[in-house]
């Protein structure tokens, strides 16, 4: 059993963060479709919600009790929701407030509740918020006439000061570290939402204005009122501008290019994991292909004229494939002897992580990853749901590769008896091999070892946002414990965490919500680590200022990084 960590199966995603700030379409997704609904749920059914949800949230998460201090103060807590309702029922924007602190109090970004559909998107905070490592900043103002505060601190709301505004946003926001807040702020567009921004800050509510402190680069503070507006399209907003040009993904969410004509830097931008080949040949192994057929079909055609085909292994093969991008890559850079490789994931969010293990093989070699994959360790709670969701997961089998029988609603411990046990060598290829194998156009070049460290440039950095989540982060995990350095802002996921999430609708509210089913702990020593990975190299406030705010300054900062020093090694 490997790691996956992310949406389960894939649930298609925003891609590249200037096409989803979006449109107008983008942030209704997120926020709403229509008017505040005035219909109220009955409490007998809101009640039935309130224990469904934490029915489901025992049966399928690891440990809910890991951060909320025990089985007992989560029922107790589960019980206040229930308490909290009143007798003439709620409408679902209310009730969704009610459980919503429930929900992050477990502390962790994969259990989340969604936003209720029905409430309508309107402006409020005017301002598109940037994330460096120490802060936010004005990323995109409204029209030129606030130009000028663009590249601004945001000190305050209303006077609410900003760590003020941080804290209350924990009772919206599921996470295990600050940059998850400051995630939602950038690219969910939290405070960009009226309907936040009024329960974050109850000064704003019925205001057409909301004031602002900012605190410019001159260091000198501005005191700025923006108006709010139901204008929700970003058309017209001006925005922070870039040197850089950077490869197309209109066609591919994972491509690579040279910034030189020299062909001596090179950058791979992976923006998504959940369209490639070999995702789709792991999901179809675990028998859940029918859940994300209509994913490829769309895909298909998005990669090639004409419909896709109804066979399956026709259809699977018609997706790019991680690994014949990677050879492709390997063979340029080795041919031209490219001395940098810049890995792109700011824009990435998650998906099927086998990518990490992919790219890897072909940069760092065989045994590199195989001695990466010994030093980290998940569990799988093994519960009716999930056996239900993946009929391709058989215990009975996997207890006789393994050599301990685990039964429905247990735990699976990968590797097995760790950490009184440490798996040798042997044990860490043949499980690694039995995983791969699920990927066939992978697998094969695994098996002749062709590209095995077919080339490692001298300098490998991996570049990172608050964006940069799930198994978004875990390709950059491998890549740093492989080797790489690491630049840009911190990532929102933690290193130690629990993930790869089933999905589940409450039966009379209609609210959706996602709860994980693994733990994985890969800096079992270094807690710190494992709440915030932060880079070798941080972007910080002051950093970005001297790059004049250039939306790619994460970029430039690597490449100048490269150029001063090698970083495959350490």
């Amino acid at each position: 059993m490997r790691n996956s960590s992310g949406i389960t199966p894939p649930a298609m995603r925003y891609g590249d963060w200037r096409r989803c700030i979006w449109t107008l379409v983008g942030l209704v997704f997120l926020f709403g479709r229509s008017g505040y609904p005035d219909s109220l749920i009955p409490r007998d059914s809101l009640i039935a919600d309130v224990w469904q949800l934490g029915s489901i949230i025992e049966s399928v998460h690891p440990d809910p009790y890991h951060n909320t201090g025990g089985r007992i103060e989560f029922h107790r807590r589960l019980q206040t929701k229930i308490l909290g309702i009143p007798e003439i029922g709620m409408t679902r924007e209310d009730f969704y407030c009610l459980l919503c602190p429930f929900m992050t109090g477990i502390g962790d970004s994969h259990t989340w509740l969604r936003f209720p559909e029905e409430s309508s998107f309107r402006v409020g905070l005017p301002l598109y918020l940037g994330v460096v490592s120490d802060g936010l900043f004005v990323a995109g103002a409204p029209s030129e006439e606030y130009r000028h505060l663009l590249g601004a601190r945001l000190i305050d709301i209303e006077g609410v000061p900003i760590d003020e505004i941080i804290r209350r946003a924990h009772d919206f926001v599921s996470g295990e570290n600050e940059y998850q807040i400051f995630r939602n702020f950038n690219g969910f567009g939290m405070l960009f939402n009226k309907w936040y921004l009024d329960r974050l800050i109850p000064a704003c509510q019925g205001r057409a204005q909301v004031a602002v402190t900012l605190l410019k680069t001159d260091g000198t503070t501005i005191s700025q009122p923006l108006q709010c507006s139901m204008d929700s399209t970003l058309s017209s907003y001006v925005w922070m501008t870039s040197q850089c040009s950077l490869p197309s993904r209109q066609r591919s969410d994972f491509v690579y290019s040279f910034m030189d004509s020299g062909k001596q830097t090179a950058l791979l931008a992976i923006d998504d994991l959940n369209t490639y080949r070999e995702a789709f040949e792991m999901w179809r192994d675990e028998g859940r292909f029918a859940d994300c057929a209509n994913d490829a079909s769309e895909l298909y055609r998005r990669y090639n004229s004409g419909d896709p085909p109804i066979d399956e292994e026709a259809l699977i093969a018609g997706l790019p494939s991680a690994t014949e991008l990677f050879i492709a890559m390997c063979e340029e850079m080795k041919q031209a002897g490219t001395r940098t490789l810049i890995v792109d994931l700011r824009r990435n969010e998650g998906g099927n992580s086998a990518m990490a293990e992919i790219l890897t093989y072909f940069l760092y070699g065989k045994d590199q990853l195989l001695s990466i994959e010994a030093r980290q360790f998940e569990v799988l709670k093994c519960s009716p749901l999930y056996l239900e969701r993946h009929p391709g997961v058989d215990l009975h089998d996997l207890a006789q590769h393994r050599g301990v029988a685990v039964s429905v609603g247990d735990y699976m411990f990968d590797p097995p008896g760790y950490p009184e046990r440490l798996p040798d060598s042997q044990e860490v290829r043949i499980c690694f091999e039995n995983w791969a194998e699920a990927m066939p156009t992978f697998y094969a070049e695994y098996l002749s070892g062709k590209h095995s460290r077919y080339y490692l440039p001298e300098n490998v950095l991996v570049i990172s946002s608050a964006r940069t989540f799930s198994s978004g982060f875990t390709v950059m995990y491998y890549l740093s414990q492989a080797g790489a350095r690491t630049v840009g802002v911190p990532s929102a996921q933690a290193g130690n965490c629990f993930g790869d999430v089933m999905d589940f609708t409450l039966a009379n509210s209609n609210l959706y919500f996602i709860v994980p089913c693994k733990y994985f702990l890969k800096f079992p020593d270094e807690p710190d680590k494992g709440k915030v990975l932060m880079p070798d190299y941080p972007l910080t406030y002051e950093i970005l200022s001297s790059y004049d705010f250039d939306t790619n300054a994460s970029l430039l900062y690597a490449m100048d990084l490269a150029g001063k020093t090698g970083t495959r090694g350490r």
